[in-house]
């Protein structure tokens, strides 16, 4: 999961695997749809720890002469919270409490057992938008101005959404 700290938009990515592989090509996918950043932080994770070192981006490799350059001809930096320093991402640690509620809500009728991955790509999606839809200033009471500023808004650059289509049964 990725927040913007700047604008609070959401990203989310459904991994197979909590490896540095798999996070590594979600990163590319997140870079290839939302363009590149300027800066990562994250928790010290072994995927992310492992993941920094092999696209060089550690504090200990200066230099990026890896295969992977995409993060750093960008001159992306990684920046890792203290061990046991959850309480260090604030605005993404609140973000990431926010998305398990309202993936709680959507599956609360559903066995875990029938979860694959193919079949949570689409909620995660889903609670990713609903997170994205919400108001990041005061909504004002004026009927002049029903305008909501949203991080959707910000992202795809267009006022208003389109309603889901109806939702099967997973």
């Amino acid at each position: 999961m990725g927040c913007d700290v700047s604008s609070r938009a959401m990203h989310i990515e459904v991994i197979e695997a909590m490896s540095a592989n798999s996070f590594i090509n979600a990163l590319r996918r997140f870079f290839a749809v939302r363009g590149p950043a300027k800066q990562i932080r994250s928790d010290c994770g072994s995927n992310f720890v492992s993941a920094s070192r092999e696209l060089e981006m550690d504090n200990t490799s200066p230099s990026f002469n890896n295969v992977e350059k995409y993060p750093s001809t960008e001159s992306c930096t990684w920046v890792f919270n203290p061990p046991h320093g959850s309480h260090m991402g604030g605005a993404w640690e609140r973000m990431i409490g926010i998305a398990c509620h309202i993936l709680d809500c959507m599956l609360l009728e559903h066995k875990k057992s029938h979860l694959t991955h193919k079949v949570m790509i689409t909620p995660m999606a889903e609670v990713a938008a609903v997170m994205n839809a919400r108001p990041l200033i005061l909504v004002s009471s004026d009927p002049e101005l029903p305008l909501i500023l949203t991080p959707a808004m910000l992202l795809t650059l267009k006022t208003g959404s389109t309603p889901p289509p109806p939702r099967p049964k997973l």
